[in-house]
């Protein structure tokens, strides 16, 4: 068979030596130059490049179409660039630029296509692609993203929803590493940004939310809404320890609302829900699992913690719990009280919550986000209620409720909320009003018509309605009373009024117990009828006629006292003769009540109302020792109390020691340890003086873990010549969210950290920290002063001022340390009339350990360092002044750093 080859072609030959050809590739170069430029949108310097152009081809007089068409076509690009580059050029916003590989585009196409065609994004973790970022001027930063949303509208315009990961310890922006970019629109515009401010003005975890704009491969995709994901940052940037965050699995609940939906037309499902539904996913049947499993996985506390959380959970809702040993109720009620202001009941759905395992507290908290407040289009103007929540359904959650919406619910209150960021949130509700070129109104106005609906609604004037009559039972006579609350909230009964003759309730009057014990609940003596469920049943109740005077049926005046439970006001509401015919063992902590504190105990004492104390002399403390809340405790001169092993003492209110310098106060271990002590949420200072508390592990309980042999959590102390030490926690004293003020105080052999102190303010004068395993003096988000202090034998770091902290030292010597004084991550340090002896690693030393945060500053004068190879060293765009001199910055591994140490 012959072949027949292609022709060669014949090649062209240029004369690069010509001068038109010279000036043309001159010209194609410097172009291609230009659009390459332009390609990755840094140049900024298309009217330069425009001016340069016209010069060159101004010279060229054998070229002028050549020149005009050029020059058209540049001025068209210079416009373009101009429109398009402006908007995030000026509006004030920070900017989030993202490089994707034609690859991970390919594959983010693909991945839309598909949920645009199915109506849901079903996705999974190998979604992601690679790609790259940089925010605003600073460094590029390794990303892996996909797409995120559950429903189409996060993918039908040009702004597609993406949920970003900044790879491990490469970086983070605005102090997050795992966020969300979606369009303002998916969330209401500026509406959710102002719940989640109102969140963060109570002290409720949510996700920081921000906005930014967002440049994708040099398309100018105008202003998004960046919302942190769920990880240790948003938990520290809110001042609380790292921990778990669990939630309910909703994938199952997804796939089968996608089998019944077909891109955009829904209206199957919608017919489909109305009539029901043969595979029902709800909180009860849905898996618990946490967010990064893996990272929860590796640790060994976390994963105990984990474990705790689920099964605290579970059996919420299986009952076996009551809700205050599971969950931190003030907060859960605050938050449904917030959604129900701000219309952003969306964030109450099932598989929208998110709890937080507070290894502190051993409590479960609220983790707020996707409310979509305000949203004109959602059924967002029923209140809480009207939505099945498991948890909202507690009496507890639904008393701090009731008691925040009368707060909320002020002119004065939305004031505040205009005072606090109002400002703010009309700058931001501008500039995304011109960006969507539509008018976009303030949420005042109708909050304010909310507050007075709220008010309304709390002021009832037949929350229940009542009869009475008299009935003869077994020989005896009766008064009959038959109730129906109608509020869906419980409601309080206080007294029983005969004649203007008040009558404590007695809810041993209650006939139907066994049938109706759901319906008629009794917390800390206080009688509820509970909030409409199923149909307006009355509920009867049977009182003997000898508990008051003679009363005829149709002559006397009967009446109840009643208040929403948690509301402030109470009313009287008239009862009338016509007859209306019937139709775990324990939470994390330990607990008890005071008496069976005084049974186990006998050398307690109650003085007063609250307050309890312990007979002076040595006592052995045989089982944990509690302080019920309400009650504050006092430890005279000269008492020892002897724990045993792994017994804790734990109080709710302010603890006071009273020890002498001829009789200090010791608590100590029977044997080799004792668990430790906790006090928690004390509304009072506690004041310690000459106390010596030793022997103390840390408390490990299912999943209860708390690093301090002494933890004060949200509780003042002030402590004076006192000694701390010879324990194995990994923390002597432990102070956390509180306020703190040492003086005279002794720490000492101690194997980890002897002082530990997260998100506090205080002070420590004259103080000695010696023969300590860790860091001497540790805090995190804390604003510290230290003065006339000596710190000794130290094989970490003496003074160590992290995440964020400002810390002021005068007048102290450090002799002997892995590192005298150090300041990472954001933290601000001055130190004054210093001695550091014989470090280590270094006397001084500032640098980034946490990413997420950002560099730090040390300045250090009149300081003397002794007999250290390192006097003082800086990390890269960190600050160090040893008495007045800069200390030039250099790369330093850190992680090479902490294994040095």
């Amino acid at each position: 068979m012959k072949i027949n080859y292609p022709k060669k072609k014949k090649s062209i030959r240029v004369d690069s030596k010509n001068p038109k050809i010279k000036k043309m590739l001159f010209l194609l170069f410097f172009l291609g130059a230009f659009f390459g430029g332009m390609l990755i949108y840094r140049s900024g310097y298309p009217s330069m490049v425009l001016e340069n152009v016209r010069s060159i081809l101004a010279q060229d007089e054998d070229a002028p179409e050549v020149s005009e068409a050029l020059t058209d076509a540049i001025e068209d690009v210079n416009t373009a660039v101009s429109t398009e580059l402006g908007l995030y050029q000026s509006n004030g916003l920070p900017t989030v630029f993202l490089d994707v590989p034609f690859d991970s585009m390919m594959q983010i196409e693909e991945k839309r296509e598909e949920a645009l065609d199915v109506g849901i994004l079903l996705t999974s973790d190998d979604d992601y692609v690679p790609a790259n970022m940089h925010f605003n001027d600073e460094q590029n930063l390794d990303i892996k993203m996909r797409l995120k949303g559950d429903l189409s509208d996060h993918l039908q315009t040009d702004k597609w929803s993406f949920r970003i990961h900044i790879k491990e310890d490469d970086g983070a922006v605005l102090g997050m590493r795992r966020f969300s970019l979606q369009s303002p629109e998916t969330r209401n515009f500026v509406n959710e940004w102002g719940y989640h401010q109102n969140m963060m003005l109570e002290d409720i975890l949510t996700t920081r939310y921000h906005f930014v704009n967002v440049v994708i491969n040099g398309d100018n995709k105008g202003i998004y809404a960046l919302e942190e994901h769920f990880s240790e940052d948003l938990l520290e940037s809110q001042k609380r320890r790292e921990g778990v965050i669990i939630r309910f699995d909703e994938d199952d609940w997804w796939v089968n609302r996608a089998n019944f939906t077909e891109g955009d037309d829904e209206s199957l499902w919608n017919m489909a829900s109305a009539m029901g539904l043969f595979e029902t996913t709800t909180s009860a049947s849905s898996e618990i699992i946490p967010y990064r499993g893996q990272r929860v996985t590796d640790s060994e506390t976390l994963n105990e913690e984990l474990k705790t959380a689920i099964d605290l959970l579970n059996s919420l809702l299986r009952g076996d719990l009551p809700p205050e040993q599971v969950l931190d109720v003030e907060l859960w009620g605050k938050y449904y009280a917030i959604t129900d202001l701000w219309m952003a009941n969306h964030s109450p759905v099932w598989h929208n919550e998110r709890f937080y395992y507070n290894p502190n507290t051993g409590l479960l908290e609220p983790v707020v986000f996707d409310g979509v407040a305000m949203h004109p289009h959602h059924d967002r103007d029923q209140l809480a209620f009207n939505f099945p929540n498991f948890i909202f359904a507690l009496p507890g959650v639904q008393k701090v409720y009731v008691e925040t919406l009368e707060q909320i619910a002020s002119e004065e209150y939305l004031n505040r909320l205009q005072d606090e960021f109002g400002e703010e949130f009309e700058g931001y509700n501008s500039l995304i009003a011109e960006e969507y070129e539509e008018e976009l109104a303030l949420p005042w106005e109708k909050m304010n018509l909310r507050r007075e609906i709220i008010n309304k609604n709390l002021n009832s004037a037949q929350p229940i309605r009542g009869n009475y009559h008299l009935v003869k039972k077994n020989g005896k006579t009766f008064l009959k009373l038959d109730l129906v609350n109608l509020m869906v909230l419980p409601m309080q009964i206080n007294d029983l009024l005969i004649n203007d003759e008040s009558y404590d309730f007695d809810s041993a009057w209650f006939a139907e117990k066994e049938d109706n014990a759901e319906m008629l609940q009794e917390l800390d003596e206080t009688i509820l009828l509970s909030g409409r469920k199923n149909g307006f049943s009355p509920l009867s109740f049977y009182i003997p006629t000898e508990v008051f005077s003679e009363i005829e049926t149709t002559t006397n005046e009967v009446a109840l006292n009643v208040q929403l439970y948690g509301a402030s006001e109470s009313i009287n509401i008239p009862l009338y003769t016509n007859y209306v015919p019937q139709d775990i063992e324990s939470g994390v902590k330990p607990t008890a009540t005071l008496e069976e504190s005084l049974r186990a105990h006998p050398f307690l004492v109650v003085l007063s109302n609250n307050q309890i104390a312990i007979k002076p002399g040595d006592w052995s403390v045989e089982s944990d020792l509690i302080i019920p809340e309400n009650y504050n405790i006092t430890i005279p001169a000269g008492t020892t109390l002897r724990f045993a092993d792994e017994s804790v003492f734990l109080i709710y209110g302010n603890i006071d020691i009273k020890g002498t310098e001829e009789t200090p106060v010791l608590l100590t271990a029977q044997n080799e340890s004792w668990g430790g002590m906790v006090v928690l949420n004390a509304p009072e200072e506690s004041i310690w003086q000459y106390a010596n508390v030793e022997k103390m592990t840390g408390i490990s309980r299912d999943g209860w873990i708390l690093t301090g042999g002494i933890t004060f959590y949200e509780s003042p102390i002030e402590i004076s010549h006192s000694v701390i030490g010879n324990n194995t926690s990994e923390d002597a004293l432990n102070v956390i969210r509180t306020t703190f003020s040492f003086e005279y105080v002794e720490f000492q052999n101690t194997p980890s950290d002897a002082f530990d102190g997260d998100f506090t303010t205080g002070t420590a004068s004259y103080c000695s920290f010696h023969d300590i395993g860790g860091d001497a003096f540790d805090v995190s988000g804390t604003e510290a002063t230290i003065v006339d202090s000596y710190f000794v034998n130290i094989v970490d770091k003496a003074i160590s001022a992290g995440e964020k902290s400002e810390i002021i030292a005068s007048n102290i010597t450090i002799r002997n340390v892995g590192i005298g004084v150090a300041s990472k991550d954001l933290s601000s340090v001055q130190v004054d009339a210093a001695t550091i002896d014989s470090a280590n690693v270094a006397g001084l030393a500032v640098y980034i350990k946490k990413p997420q945060y950002g560099p730090a500053s040390l300045e250090a004068t009149n300081t003397e360092i002794l007999n250290t190879e390192i006097p003082a060293f800086c990390q890269t765009d960190n600050e160090l002044l040893l008495n007045g001199e800069y200390i030039q910055p250099e790369d330093v591994d850190v992680d090479a750093l902490y294994a040095k140490e």
